[in-house]
């Protein structure tokens, strides 16, 4: 049992680093939970603010795709419209495949990690956007 404890505290803190890393390139969002959960340290406080940053991250995606639509000519469009809608259907099934394996654990200290994992896939397609649009503005 207690090696089960260590284990699940040690893939906690793995996958915790990179959103606490003080890295001077670290995206605003993430810094501020980083902050959020410095200042609560409760898992109730962490949940919320797993909740609040999947939401800053979900309305950054919002606002990074609609900038790169604004630059892309209407045949590149169709076919972001297209792989956006392509990358929710991924997005809703690895959710729930997430929410079904999260499901399966004892203890409160999930409910965060299963948000932390969930906010690294919508970040990811931000990333992966803004990059599209950092190629678009170098040419």
């Amino acid at each position: 049992m207690r090696a089960l404890l260590l284990t699940i505290l040690l893939s906690f803190i793995i996958k915790s680093v990179p959103l606490f890393s003080q890295n001077s390139n670290q995206h605003p969002i993430d810094k501020w939970l980083n902050d959020c959960i410095t200042q609560n340290q409760s898992t109730t406080e962490m949940l919320e603010c797993a909740k609040e940053a999947y939401t800053k991250w979900d309305k950054e995606l919002n606002n990074v795709y609609k900038e790169l639509m604004k630059l892309l000519d209407s045949n590149s469009q169709k076919k972001l419209k297209e792989s956006q809608k392509q990358w929710l259907k991924y997005r809703d099934e690895e959710f729930s495949f997430i929410e079904q394996l999260y499901s399966t654990k004892e203890g409160t200290m999930y409910l965060p990690m299963q948000y932390f994992d969930m906010i690294e896939i919508i970040k990811n397609r931000v990333l992966i956007l803004k990059n599209y649009i950092q190629v678009l503005k170098d040419m």
